[in-house]
């Protein structure tokens, strides 16, 4: 069995996935709290894709984009589409919509983007950092 810790996430591979449920239950019985996950997307955000002809192993940040994503509420037709924020014309103040709601933790989102720019995503690294 291999595991893989990076601060508060594991990934966990076995060729017996009961290898993989024992060790989990005991780590549970000593009050870790492990959730799982449906697939590797849960591990720091990452994807991990197998090419079935030559074996490679290709790594995108899908999974941690999706997180951004849904903890900003934006993944649920919200948004209204917009050509690019510089069309030339500013946005304005909707006066007649739905006020806006903190409902997600600024520290968090910041935190994901900073780990996406510094890591695999080096071309949101102005805006984020700013």
């Amino acid at each position: 069995m291999i595991c893989i810790c990076y601060v508060d996430d594991y990934l966990f591979w076995s060729r017996d996935e009961s290898d993989i449920s024992e060790v989990t239950e005991n780590l549970r019985g000593l009050g870790v709290n492990l959730q799982p996950e449906d697939d590797t997307a849960g591990f720091l955000g990452i994807d991990l894709q197998r090419d079935a002809e030559t074996g490679a192993i290709e790594m995108t940040q899908t999974g941690l984009i999706d997180r951004v994503i849904a903890a900003l509420g934006l993944d649920h037709g919200k948004v209204k589409a917009k050509w690019t924020p510089a069309d030339g014309s500013p946005l304005v103040k909707d006066s007649e919509g739905e006020p806006a709601k903190g409902e997600f933790s600024y520290a968090s989102v910041v935190g994901m983007l900073l780990y996406l720019s510094g890591n695999t995503r080096p071309d949101i690294a102005y805006a984020v950092d700013l």
